[in-house]
């Protein structure tokens, strides 16, 4: 064989192998991608469904509920018969929820069972997302979830749950918002809410938070025309002290003048203005049990306390 034609079987060959490990390259990315790639005729768009949660219109007579969602079809839940598989897609699908206000951050099952997130939980064997809201305040609630692909194929059309809460039966002190999403290192306003109260003459409020995460920056008291204290023809006595060590804020006021007479209603008794400072995640806030309503008799009013939380991701 002259030197020519081995030169062009040697180059045939060549080529015939770079073909092969071509086509090898992309049976191995498509068995990674496959189901994300819109290329792939086992495409599907992301579609969210709703296992488990309040029904559209409901209203419903506790504070705390909870919502479980995954992909809407099968093909991309776990499969449980290949332990090497598990994750492959049910765990990389990338989640955004929203409760009421702002669209939290997109977060994949991967991801939450790494984060510190004990309201948010990832099953792995299912492929359901678990998020449980506590002591939310009575009134409407909206919560819409949406998904998007690593390839970054966004869901266009979510499902939303519209319901109400009325649970409180009482006079009650809680924090309003229930759920707070801040972005990390930003500030936020929450108020202290006190509803169904009658006669009130004094108030008092110690509210814990975590201050290696929060730090106070500012209130108010009585600084607007619908605050719970412009009710009352007398003037307002206010004592405020805020341990930003301990993570307590104590505020006092009460209710003086020659003609006074108590307060009944609902309305704001204060805002205070937090910083985040430090780690992402779930932090409460604690309505004490040192928090106190009294009458015009010096008679205790408060019997519902009810908390929020702050969630930075």
């Amino acid at each position: 064989m002259s030197s020519r034609n081995k030169k062009f079987w040697l180059f045939l060959f060549c080529v015939f192998m770079s073909s092969l490990l071509i086509d090898s390259c992309g049976d191995i990315m498509g068995e990674i991608n496959n189901l994300f790639d819109p290329r792939s005729p086992d495409y599907l768009p992301p579609q969210t469904v709703i296992v488990t949660g309040p029904a559209e219109g409901i209203t419903l007579d506790t504070a705390d509920v909870t919502f479980i969602w995954r992909h809407a079809n099968s093909a991309y839940w776990p499969d449980t018969t290949d332990t090497g598989n598990v994750y492959d897609y049910a765990g990389r699908i990338f989640y955004s929820y929203r409760v009421d206000n702002a669209w939290s951050d997109w977060i994949s099952g991967e991801m939450v069972r790494g984060s510190d997130m004990p309201n948010h939980t990832y099953e792995e064997n299912t492929g359901k997302h678990i998020i449980q809201l506590r002591g939310l305040e009575d009134g409407p609630h909206r919560f819409e979830v949406r998904s998007k692909y690593p390839s970054d194929m966004e869901e266009s059309f979510w499902p939303i749950r519209n319901y109400s809460i009325n649970a409180i039966e009482g006079t009650a002190m809680i924090v309003s918002p229930g759920y707070v999403y801040p972005d990390s290192g930003s500030t936020f306003v929450i108020e202290i809410k006190i509803i169904d109260v009658t006669d009130l003459l004094g108030a008092h409020l110690v509210l814990n938070y975590d201050a290696a995460i929060l730090s106070v920056v500012g209130y108010n008291i009585k600084t607007e025309e619908n605050d719970l204290l412009t009710l009352s023809n007398g003037d307002s006595l206010e004592f405020v002290e805020n341990d930003a060590e301990a993570g307590r804020f104590d505020a006092s006021v009460v209710i003086i003048g020659g003609t006074v007479t108590g307060i009944s209603g609902s309305g704001i008794l204060a805002r205070i203005r937090f910083q985040h400072i430090g780690r992402t995640g779930l932090s409460d806030l604690e309505i004490a049990p040192e928090s106190s309503l009294r009458n015009v008799y010096n008679e205790e009013l408060l019997e519902i306390r009810r908390g929020g939380h702050v969630v930075v991701w």
